[in-house]
């Protein structure tokens, strides 16, 4: 009897594509994985699960040991994120709007006072009725519209500083978070790795001193900016 040809079926790894589709078209309350939620969010795995150890990213619900994100509370802090982003930015527009009214008002002061000067010489020297020149009275009606929007700029900015300050809480809270979760993985990692040299570290150690529990090891500098430049790449910034 002739062996029957065994078929193996061919399973495709979703695509970004597809798993973003799958984000989109879940309902509100649906639970997603790790790499779906990264997919619909436009970010990557790495960053989701750095996000998690700081506590900056969407709120995550544990299941066992799998990690899930509710749609709902994904689009809340995509929402959120957002708001914070158009904040900064409305927040820049308007220093920069503010500058170049300033400058605007120093540029209007010089050249009013100018033709001021010119025109109190015509007048002075004018045999007949005076007319105000209509330049002056047109630098004059600028120079008030101007300082006027000045005015409510500022105020706008005024206004904008809470809602900037708690911002500027929210990231140094993170950069904070941040710096902690490093020195619990970097402990983590140092207690892997202290088997392989404990022996070399020990015959140092009662080598060096009669407390054969300590043995202090110097960091060679370069080592400790490569570390701090490390840190600061990982750190969110502002």
């Amino acid at each position: 009897m002739p062996n029957r040809a065994r078929t193996t079926r061919v399973t495709r790894s979703a695509s970004a594509a597809d798993l973003r589709a799958e984000f989109w078209r879940a309902p509100d309350e649906a639970l997603l994985d790790r790499k779906t939620t990264a997919a619909g969010l436009g970010y990557t795995v790495g960053w989701l699960e750095w996000a998690a150890t700081i506590g900056g990213g969407p709120v995550l619900t544990k299941i066992g040991r799998s990690v899930r994100y509710r749609k709902a509370d994904v689009l809340a802090w995509l929402q959120a994120n957002s708001e914070r982003t158009a904040l900064r930015a409305d927040s820049g527009r308007t220093q920069a709007l503010i500058a170049k009214l300033q400058g605007r008002i120093v540029e209007l002061e010089q050249r009013i006072a100018r033709e001021t000067e010119a025109a109190s010489q015509s007048m002075v020297h004018a045999d007949g009725e005076f007319v105000m020149p209509e330049a002056l009275s047109r630098l004059d009606g600028e120079l008030r519209v101007t300082r006027a929007t000045l005015a409510e700029r500022q105020r706008k900015l005024v206004e904008l500083q809470p809602a900037l300050k708690l911002v500027a809480d929210e990231l140094r809270d993170a950069q904070r978070s941040h710096a902690s979760a490093r020195a619990v993985v970097a402990d983590i990692e140092l207690h892997e790795q202290l088997p392989n040299w404990i022996d070399v570290i020990a015959l140092a150690a009662v080598s060096a001193s009669s407390d054969a529990r300590r043995y202090v090891i110097e960091i060679p500098r370069e080592a400790a900016e490569a570390a701090l430049a490390k840190l600061a790449a990982e750190t969110p910034a502002a």
